[in-house]
């Protein structure tokens, strides 16, 4: 069986090896459609226009092509998604739902951040308005923070590729990166 070379898909410029084509192709594609039809025990139809024929190829026949897609057409309008005024309500409302949850994420990342920096300035953890829950949260933060800062000390500042570009925070850069074990997670 000898090996088939690639073929070259573009516009075929010479006429008659085009109309030659387009007849072969034509019939090869109503082939394979019988023989989806036939194994499968399905419905299938092909419609190909023709710009030398005034009329378009039809297989199998004109009613059954028609039939076919009408059965399409009344399938799709079927399985739209046809939405009420409560329905349509209904999903306005979960989707406020789930930005709202995002915003409390964020804010919530946003308190945190404030409260473990406002801790390393001098601050004390013990302020009243944080019960038990929300130190364990931010004891959680600052392990994240943390391990976050590890990895960046220890595979970006390492990277040989890694260039310090001209920023405005250059200065505070150190020349060296001193080598510290990372802490141990704090207790809640």
């Amino acid at each position: 069986m000898g090996k088939r070379r690639k073929l070259k898909l573009a516009y075929i410029s010479n006429d008659s090896i085009r109309r030659t084509t387009l007849r072969r192709r034509g019939d090869g594609l109503k082939k394979k459609l019988s023989e989806i039809k036939t194994l499968c025990g399905v419905d299938a139809c092909a419609v190909i226009y023709d710009p030398e024929k005034p009329t378009p190829d039809v297989w199998p026949s004109e009613p059954e092509v028609s039939d076919v897609i009408k059965r399409v057409d009344t399938e799709t309008a079927t399985k739209r998604i046809m939405m009420n005024q409560k329905d349509f309500l209904n999903q306005c409302i979960e989707k406020a739902k789930k930005q709202e949850r995002r915003m409390v994420e964020d804010n919530k990342e946003i308190r945190l951040k404030e409260a473990m920096f406002k801790c390393l300035e001098g601050g004390k953890m013990g302020d009243p308005d944080m019960n038990n829950k929300d130190r364990r949260e931010l004891c959680e933060f600052v392990d994240k923070y943390l391990k976050n800062l590890y990895y960046h000390r220890d595979v970006t500042l390492k990277n040989p590729d890694f260039e310090i570009g001209e920023s405005s925070s250059r200065h505070m850069v150190p020349s060296y990166v001193p080598v510290m074990a990372p802490p141990p997670p704090m207790a809640e």
